[in-house]
């Protein structure tokens, strides 16, 4: 059976799993994780996937709105949807975070930031980084 019109294979997956407990200051970009990746010289272009899982803790700071950003090669895909607020009695919360963004040949830089409006500290996060080509 042939592919599905605009189908892609997968060239490479990398997962990150960690407990990091990386604080993020009121109102700062923190980077949580990062990777370098290369798209072949032989594609026109690549696919790249990032979903991020993170959890994070908010103190007991009430309306304290918080925001997972996937980033390539230092720009913002899609401005990085608030998640929502963070719980104030300092457990911890969950978000999902899922983007694609196409690519030229060469190497790229893959990252996952997180924002807050009054800090946060970040507990486990599985972080997937993915390269596909047409």
């Amino acid at each position: 059976m042939p592919p599905a019109a605009g189908s892609e294979r997968i060239i490479s997956t990398f997962f990150h799993n960690t407990e990091s407990g990386i604080v993020e200051t009121a109102g700062a970009f923190t980077t949580i994780d990062s990777l370098d990746v290369t798209c072949p010289k032989a594609n026109a272009s690549c696919t790249v996937v990032i979903a991020a899982n993170v959890q994070a803790s908010g103190g007991a700071n009430a309306g304290n709105l918080w925001a997972i950003l996937p980033v390539v090669d230092s720009t913002y895909l899609d401005n990085g949807p608030v998640q929502g607020e963070l719980l104030a009695d300092a457990t911890y919360s969950t978000g999902y975070e899922l983007q694609t963004i196409s690519v030229p040949p060469g190497k790229h830089t893959l990252s996952v930031q997180v924002y807050s409006y009054d800090g946060l500290t970040v507990g486990y996060q599985q972080i997937q980084y993915s390269m596909y080509k047409p």
